[in-house]
């Protein structure tokens, strides 16, 4: 009894070094992953709060919007519907060292169940290209736009 209680102490301290220097010595590529994953539920969940700190007070779109209506578009949606789920693909990154600014391209797909009842729908799906910058040692959101494809 003794020696297994020695050996699961001793995997749970392995699987926490394991766990603490991944996230220690992680990219700037991984850490920008991670961000646009927080920002992917926290849309998904309506945490607001966590919502607006990954994006920059200096923000701005294609369509007009800054930071706080940003948000606040945000939160209307999620007032209409119940449940939300993003799935993002094709999600490509390209890091600036020098200036700490990075620039990522996805695919996000938005599904939602209306608060009144039904079925899941699709609210849309679009190519985003957005623009980051690294701040106090978090990426947060500067810019994003929809960009219109083009065949030449």
């Amino acid at each position: 009894m003794r020696r297994l209680k020695w050996i699961v102490l001793l995997v749970l301290v392995a699987a926490g070094g394991w766990y603490g220097a991944r996230h220690l010595f992680a990219t700037e590529e991984t850490r920008l992953r991670r961000q646009i994953a927080a920002m992917e539920r926290a849309v998904e969940k309506g945490n607001f709060l966590a919502l607006q700190s990954a994006i920059a007070s200096d923000y701005s779109d294609d369509r007009g919007l800054d930071k706080e209506t940003l948000v606040a578009a945000v939160r209307a949606y999620r007032l209409q519907y119940g449940s939300m789920f993003i799935h993002l693909s094709d999600l490509t990154t390209e890091l600036d060292g020098d200036s700490g600014t990075a620039r990522v391209v996805l695919i996000a797909k938005v599904l939602a169940t209306p608060r009144a009842g039904g079925g899941e729908s699709e609210l849309f799906s679009d190519r985003f290209r957005l623009a980051f910058r690294k701040q106090e040692g978090q990426w947060q959101l500067t810019r994003a736009e929809i960009p219109e494809l083009k065949f030449e």
